[in-house]
């Protein structure tokens, strides 16, 4: 599959871009690509579902490790951490849950 960044690369190089301009609309479409991802992981957890068109907690419910997880992971208290974990393992993941 094409790499995400791909798009923006190849509007680069059809607008008659020199390389170096093309490396540049690539890492543009890189770094934008992360930061959507990030917005959707974060209104994964906060944001209401009828802006996001999926339910809450989907990401969780599915358990795909986001970077807000990640991150949380990473940085919480010890006993924050272990009470993410504990939900992590729930079955069935309820709204209650997330």
């Amino acid at each position: 599959p094409p790499h995400p960044h791909a798009a923006t690369a190849i509007g680069a190089h059809i607008g008659g871009a020199t390389p170096e301009q093309e490396a540049a609309f690539a890492r543009l479409g890189h770094v934008f690509g992360q930061a959507f991802q990030l917005a959707d992981d974060l209104m994964d957890l906060q944001g209401k579902e009828s802006d996001i068109g999926k339910p809450l907690g989907a990401d969780w419910a599915q358990r795909r490790a986001t970077l807000p997880l990640l991150h949380a992971l990473r940085t919480a208290p010890a006993d924050t951490v272990r009470e993410i974990r504990d939900l992590w393992h729930q079955e069935p993941f309820t709204p209650e849950h997330l």
